[in-house]
């Protein structure tokens, strides 16, 4: 994770991989991975290791949370709808999808809601 914290996102994908190569069952090389993705805007890529999570570990709500923020920038708004509505099921008191609801509710000038959850 420090790889991507320092931005070198190339090694950080290079290293996380090879935790899954070590260790597929886990799910939190894919979302790592995944992070790195999204990070390098690799969504395609990204959605695909956090679809890997969410098979793994289905309650994990910061992976919906990532997930929908990588659809949200694909503007595929309502896949990045369903799933911050799923992180919220799943942690209602995850402030940041709140947010990223809200955006999705300012892209569709839905007023009303959007002051609900900005």
């Amino acid at each position: 994770m420090a790889k991507v914290k320092a931005g070198k996102y190339d090694q950080a994908i290079v290293n996380f991989t090879r935790a899954i190569e070590a260790a597929p069952e886990l799910p939190g090389a894919y979302n790592n991975r995944g992070n790195a993705y999204l990070f390098m805007e690799e969504m395609g890529k990204a959605i695909l290791d956090y679809d890997k999570v969410i098979q793994l570990a289905p309650g994990y709500a910061v992976t919906y949370a990532q997930r929908g923020y990588a659809y949200f920038l694909l503007d595929q708004y309502e896949k990045a709808f369903s799933d911050y509505n799923k992180a919220i099921e799943l942690t209602p008191d995850y402030a940041q999808v709140y947010y990223y609801r809200g955006l999705y509710y300012d892209v569709n000038n839905d007023l009303d809601n959007n002051d609900k959850d900005l």
